[in-house]
């Protein structure tokens, strides 16, 4: 507690981490411009076109949910029993399909999730996707689900409507 001789208020609305650390930066009195920078991906139309297919040959529908179901560490990753409850609810709640991405390394856990699922609606997408796919469909979803995880901020950062499980 000594090192800390100047405290700083947070920022009082939601903004990404970007834009948090950088306010926290000017109100300690640094100049600090954030001219230029931007924290928005754009998918290319190649990404837009794959994402197109991969619906189109995986029946999805549009009203989808994606569930990011991987984290680089096990204290960040939900149970799989918590994430096929929650698949269930919101395809029942809203009628949306799931799609469950990761990465192949994920594969398990998601034929896991679907397993306790039983739910046709929840569909494993993980190791099928790029990074520029993944973004094209968090931007198409109605809503991401995510731990703490790069796939969370990929989502925010094509402006997707996200849920986040710390």
């Amino acid at each position: 507690a000594w090192l800390l001789t100047d405290p700083i208020a947070e920022p009082n609305q939601p903004m990404h981490q970007t834009d948090y650390f950088l306010e926290l930066l000017r109100k300690s009195g640094l100049n600090v411009s954030d001219q230029g920078m931007n924290t928005r991906f754009y998918p290319s139309s190649k990404d837009r076109e794959q994402a197109a297919a991969l619906i189109r040959e995986r029946g999805i529908s549009d009203n989808f949910i994606v569930i990011h179901v991987g984290a680089n560490w096990a204290p960040k990753r939900w149970p799989s029993e918590y994430h096929a409850n929650m698949a269930n609810y919101l395809h029942h709640r809203i009628g949306a399909d799931i799609l469950l991405s990761g990465g192949i390394h994920d594969s398990v856990l998601a034929a896991e999730i679907i397993k306790l699922s039983k739910n046709p609606a929840v569909k494993d997408l993980t190791g099928q996707t790029s990074f520029g796919v993944l973004g094209t469909l968090c931007e198409a979803a109605c809503l991401v689900v995510s731990g703490d995880s790069g796939p969370m901020h990929l989502a925010a950062s094509v402006g997707a409507s996200i849920l986040t499980l710390f």
